[in-house]
């Protein structure tokens, strides 16, 4: 069965949902631990690797709005 690709999407609401977390791209940075390439990267379509979801969600971040576009909020209404 053929792999298929990531949904380029995912990177940008990644990038979106860190920046709710601080107000500067230096300070995600430092709080993700990750470099701000990185960070970039995921802006213009890359997918993060699961260890910066999983720390996005311990931060606060909404992980299913990251993976679906779909917030927990307009679920659970």
């Amino acid at each position: 069965m053929p792999r298929r690709k990531a949904d380029p999407s995912i990177g940008k609401r990644a990038f979106e949902e860190a920046y709710t977390l601080a107000d500067t791209l230096p300070a995600v940075s430092r709080l993700l631990g990750a470099d701000r390439k990185l960070l970039y990267s995921w802006h213009h379509g890359s997918t993060p690797e699961i260890f910066y979801l999983l720390k996005l969600y311990e931060l606060g971040a909404d992980l299913m709005y990251i993976l679906t576009g779909t917030r927990v909020t307009q679920i659970l209404i």
